[in-house]
């Protein structure tokens, strides 16, 4: 392995001969993290996946420091999110389709059948542009916890606790604040029914 070249967390791990699970073993951690690992949607690398790497990678004449693994991993999110912000947003008619999707969301939310204004809008629009319309895929292109998203779109929290999740609206999908509002209704009238 030439460590001067850029490499991605899952080449680091094959590099180190490691499977999913036994990275995860060896880092103290569950195997479905170590798969959102290479997926980029933490915010950061946890020390016990960069030292357990960092150690594997030794034995096979590979020396790579926990920090330099670390400083990658966030170069590399880092890199994802910002060609997704500079692609996303120039499409073409876009702000003609964030009104198509708003509208989308308020003509099909159905809070008994669990069809959160949130999840709608998503998935419309990822779906127009050809993107992979699954939440992983959208925390990974927007940098968004998932858990954020699984709770606005569980409506298992008011909007006002989903400042996460507005600040992504609003500076990567470029949601002008108007349109904010009206989601941000519509998900507080979802909330409510879905509590009662």
């Amino acid at each position: 392995m030439n460590l001067k070249q850029h490499y991605n967390l899952k080449q680091y791990r094959e590099a180190a001969g490691l499977s999913q699970s036994q990275l995860a073993r060896l880092s103290n951690i569950t195997p479905q993290r170590i798969v959102r690992l290479e997926q980029y949607i933490s915010p950061n690398l946890p020390s016990s996946v960069s030292r357990a790497l960092s150690l594997a990678l030794m034995e096979t004449d590979a020396h790579c420091s926990p920090k330099k693994l670390e400083d990658e991993y966030a170069v590399e999110r880092a890199k994802q999110i910002a060609e997704f912000r500079a692609y996303f947003p120039k499409q073409h008619e876009y702000s003609r389709q964030l009104q198509i999707a708003l509208d989308y969301a308020v003509d099909f939310c159905e809070p008994t059948r669990g069809n959160s204004p949130v999840g709608l809008f998503r998935r419309y629009l990822f779906e127009h542009y050809g993107y992979p319309h699954s939440a992983i895929k959208f925390s990974m292109f927007t940098g968004l916890h998932p858990a954020v998203l699984s709770s606005a779109e569980n409506g298992k929290v008011p909007w006002e606790n989903l400042t996460a999740l507005e600040k992504v609206l609003r500076d990567i999908i470029k949601l002008p604040d108007a349109g904010i509002k009206q989601l941000a209704t519509l998900h507080d009238n979802y909330f409510l029914t879905r509590i009662i």
